[in-house]
């Protein structure tokens, strides 16, 4: 999916978000983790192709969760692609430790 993205002439960046297997850190499910991505667009801005005037966003399970958050709060998003945003957020409703939606 990546790949036919950036085949069109797009700069892909990726975050790892807190919390997840390999990443330090604790998952806050669409909370104070969405920093995550934002704090990745100062390294776009450095990249000479990348147009940080039109960001668009890409997120799978809680990174969908994560974009439909930043969907609601950064205005310079232009665009998203959520996959399963909607299974995250039911996942996050159901958690044992009662964390939810920040």
């Amino acid at each position: 999916m990546l790949a036919g993205i950036a085949q069109h002439g797009y700069v892909l960046i990726a975050s790892q978000l807190r919390g997840t297997p390999g990443s330090e850190g604790k998952d806050e499910f669409g909370g104070a983790d969405t920093l995550d991505v934002i704090s990745c667009i100062p390294a776009l801005a450095q990249l000479p192709k990348a147009d940080t005037s039109r960001l668009g966003l890409y997120g799978i399970s809680w990174g969908g969760l994560n974009a439909l958050q930043l969907l609601r709060s950064e205005r310079y998003i232009r665009a998203a692609i959520v996959n399963s945003g909607v299974l995250g957020a039911l996942a996050a409703l159901q958690r044992p430790d009662g964390e939810g939606f920040k």
